[in-house]
Formats: C-alpha cells, sequence, structure tokens
C-alpha cells in the first residue's frame, strides 16, 4: 500500500514540477531572442529540472525512476502543449542562465 502511494506521490511531484518549469517559463521577464532549437532545450530543461527535484528529494534516487518521470512529464507537457509555449517564450538569457543552474530552485529563479 506504501509503495502505491509512493509513485502516486512521486508521479504527482513530477507532473507538479513540470507545470512549475512550465509556467516560470511562460512568466519569463528575461529579454533577448529566441534561442536556436529551442524545442530541444526546452525538453532538455524539463528533464534536467525533473532530475534535480526527484535528486534533491532523495540523492539516490534510481537512474531508472529519474528517466521514467521525465518521460510522464514530457508527456504531460506534449498532451497540454505546454513546451509549445515554452518554445516561444524562451529567450537566450533565461536559457542560459537555466543551463548554469546547480538546483532546481536555481533553476526555478531563471525564469521569474
Amino acid at each position: 500500500m506504501l509503495r502505491r502511494w509512493n509513485s502516486a506521490r512521486d508521479m504527482l511531484a513530477s507532473i507538479a514540477t513540470m507545470a512549475l518549469l512550465i509556467g516560470a517559463v511562460l512568466v519569463s521577464v528575461f529579454s533577448g531572442a529566441t534561442p536556436e532549437g529551442s524545442t530541444q532545450r526546452c525538453a532538455a530543461l524539463l528533464d534536467r529540472f525533473v532530475e534535480l527535484r526527484l535528486l534533491a528529494v532523495n540523492p539516490k534516487t534510481s537512474p531508472f525512476v529519474v528517466e521514467q518521470k521525465q518521460t510522464e512529464a514530457r508527456a504531460e507537457a506534449e498532451r497540454s502543449r505546454a513546451l509549445e509555449q515554452c518554445e516561444r517564450s524562451l529567450t537566450e538569457d533565461s536559457a542560459a542562465c537555466a543551463d548554469r543552474a546547480h538546483s532546481a530552485d536555481e533553476l526555478e529563479r531563471c525564469f521569474f
């Protein structure tokens, strides 16, 4: 029973982190040109955000679980068209800041 609850909690956490990242991109106040390859950049930023958030909660999270949660987050982002919004809103400044981030919180701050 506890295992099911943990799985459901992890799935909801992944979706919530994806929503936070995409929302942060959408409200980005940075100015600058849209980076080249923004489709891949947005997907990579989402993957990185999910990984950083999962590892912050449990540093021993297995690579399999990280990959599974990234896949779930990407599917939800595509379903909700959030990645398309990210592609239109992402700037060079915010993407470069996110690339330098060492934690999910740092990554989020790049978009506020």
